[in-house]
């Protein structure tokens, strides 16, 4: 006969069975319910301190973006698919843009905007007109507007009357 050998626990030990006993439940439970309240606290900090998506007040509209087609680099005004259509060459912030693009709308052509007010356009704005068909020695007075056919300029004009009477023609 074989003689299994006794399993005695020393004196003072307790043998231990996963989750054997009530309190080791116990320190689970309050384990995962710790946990849950660290990652709530994280969330509710973020969402009011750091985001701000959680302050009361915040009504932030969705913003769409708007591609603008008529609003067009200098670099580019030599460049446009169609045969013929007319650039307008002037700060958008100018008090007179909306009357003049008004104007230059109601035409027939295609209608783009080469706004001067943006660094990258200012290239172009020189104290006197030197028109010609290459974009690198291109210089105009602000505001001016080009009637472009076939990828060079055919036509003209610049200052706010200069402008009117162009189109009123």
């Amino acid at each position: 006969m074989i003689k299994l050998k006794n399993k005695k626990q020393h004196k003072g030990q307790k043998r231990l069975e996963p989750f054997g006993d009530q309190i080791n439940y116990t320190k689970f439970i309050i384990i995962i319910i710790s946990v849950l309240v660290v990652i709530a606290g994280i969330y509710l900090y973020t969402g009011f301190f750091v985001t701000g998506e959680l302050r009361e007040g915040n009504n932030d509209d969705e913003t769409t973006s708007v591609i603008n087609y008529t609003e067009i680099l200098s670099g580019s005004i030599f460049t446009r698919s169609e045969e013929e259509y007319h650039v307008l060459i002037m700060d958008t912030t100018n008090r007179n843009f909306g009357m003049l693009y008004g104007l230059a709308s109601m035409n027939e052509l295609p209608l783009y905007n080469v706004d001067t007010a943006m660094t990258l356009n200012q290239i172009i704005i020189g104290e006197e007109n030197n028109i010609t068909n290459d974009v690198n020695t291109l210089k105009v007075t602000d505001p001016t507007i080009l009637l472009i056919r076939n990828g060079r300029i055919t036509n003209h004009a610049s200052g706010l009357e200069g402008i009117r009477n162009f189109l009123s023609n």
